[in-house]
């Protein structure tokens, strides 16, 4: 398929790539930057937050929390993660309120997922069900 140049300008410009938003994160004087995560990021955050029991599609919130953390929690000034998949039952069993909850507050946010937001969410991903 040919495209003009005004076709070809436009679809440049929405695939120009754009600073992310970072939201930052001070606890106990030690700054965590939270990223805007990316595409792919966001579907793998999603994915985790889903799980096929009994035949029917169960959303986990506190996965979806932990998820955000992960793929979205970096050193100031990098693009480093601070946490990684492995470590996540451990985030898990942090006191809810603290320092991890609060750097999945700012990732939620990032991910465009807050008050109604999470309703539809939550909708959209048992409707989708797990592949």
């Amino acid at each position: 398929m040919s495209l003009t140049e005004e076709q070809r300008a436009t679809r440049a410009a929405f695939l120009e790539q754009v600073e992310p938003q970072i939201i930052p994160v001070l606890h106990a004087g030690r700054m965590i930057e939270v990223r805007q995560p990316t595409l792919g990021e966001r579907g793998w955050i999603y994915e985790h937050a889903t799980e096929l029991v009994d035949g029917k599609v169960k959303f986990n919130f506190s996965a979806l929390q932990v998820r955000a953390v992960i793929a979205c929690a970096c050193y100031p000034g990098t693009t480093r993660r601070v946490f990684a998949e492995p470590e996540a039952p451990e985030l898990l069993r942090q006191l809810a309120g603290g320092a991890i909850d609060r750097l999945a507050v700012a990732a939620l946010k990032l991910l465009n997922v807050d008050g109604a937001g999470i309703d539809r969410l939550v909708g959209r991903l048992l409707r989708r069900g797990k592949k």
